[in-house]
């Protein structure tokens, strides 16, 4: 496994990824409840109903919108292992045109 990604044959990325995710849903979630709390605490004079609005906004969307964005990168990984899988069978078709005798 070490020498593998080393030697660069195998991403790290996608499993990087859903760290990043996991990581992203925490900080989401924090933010969003010390919106709220900010809100609630403050006078609604000063900016609190707004904050308290960007809060739930913030515990509604920001999941969504994170998972969006990390889905949209892990198609271009996906995308790039199929290639490889095509890239793998026409290399083998090649190979086996190749190895027959040709026809005149």
């Amino acid at each position: 496994m070490i020498r593998k990604m080393f030697t660069l044959e195998e991403m790290i990325t996608p499993v990087v990824l859903k760290v990043v995710y996991y990581i992203g849903l925490a900080i989401v979630f924090i933010l969003g409840i010390m919106m709220l709390v900010g809100g609630v605490t403050t006078p609604y004079l000063y900016g609190g109903g707004s904050m308290v609005l960007a809060g739930m906004l913030t515990l509604l969307a920001g999941p969504i919108l994170l998972r969006v964005y990390v889905e949209l990168v892990m198609v271009m990984f996906r995308i790039l292992d199929r290639l490889e899988d095509i890239s793998g069978k026409l290399d083998g078709l090649t190979s086996v045109e190749s190895g027959s005798p040709e026809k005149e």
